[in-house]
């Protein structure tokens, strides 16, 4: 497989922001078939330590959402990890020279500039970021019977603001668009 879609939620909207998780789930294009998959969440505590931020406006959003997607933000059960250490997991998991499918203009952001501030080499190329909204607005734009009936019908997977649960449902948004656009 040589797609992987990554998704992340964060205690801050901005460049520099403390990510409190990351999802990320390989998949064919093609077919819509999923692979490996990997998750980390992160506690927010050590991430403000290693010089993320945190935004009001955005903890108060979180304070908002459906309950277990904040219980998402801190689940005592699952070990939370230092930013350092998710991105050094996902960089492990990485599968070479695999295309970045997300919000480019934001979890691709959030992410490299987090391996940046850390050190870390990123396991990608800044060639391979690939955006979701563009797609859909391409796929909107060719044939808006198809967009509507195939794309936004296409039912979520899992839990709102989880970022596994989100990169598997955002998976589903683009492999149905490639079908429609590469009729």
């Amino acid at each position: 497989m040589k797609d992987v879609m990554l998704d992340i939620e964060t205690l801050d909207t901005r460049v520099g922001g403390v990510i409190t998780s990351i999802g990320a789930v390989e998949f064919d294009i093609h077919t819509g078939e999923l692979g490996r998959d990997f998750y980390a969440t992160i506690d927010a505590r050590k991430a403000e330590a290693e010089g993320f931020t945190l935004r009001a406006d955005t903890v108060l959003w979180w304070m908002q959402q459906e309950l277990a997607a904040r219980k998402e933000l801190y689940a005592p059960e699952r070990p939370q990890v230092s930013t350092k250490k998710a991105l050094n997991r996902l960089a492990a998991f990485w599968p070479g020279n695999a295309r970045f499918w997300s919000h480019a203009t934001f979890d691709f952001v959030m992410v490299s500039h987090a391996y940046q501030h850390l050190g870390i080499k990123m396991p990608y190329s800044f060639r391979v970021g690939m955006d979701i909204r563009t797609l859909l607005t391409l796929t909107k734009d060719k044939d808006q019977k198809a967009f509507e009936s195939e794309i936004c019908d296409t039912s979520r997977v899992g839990i709102a603001h989880n970022a596994l649960d989100d990169a598997k449902s955002q998976v589903k948004h683009v492999c149905s668009c490639y079908k429609v656009l590469m009729r």
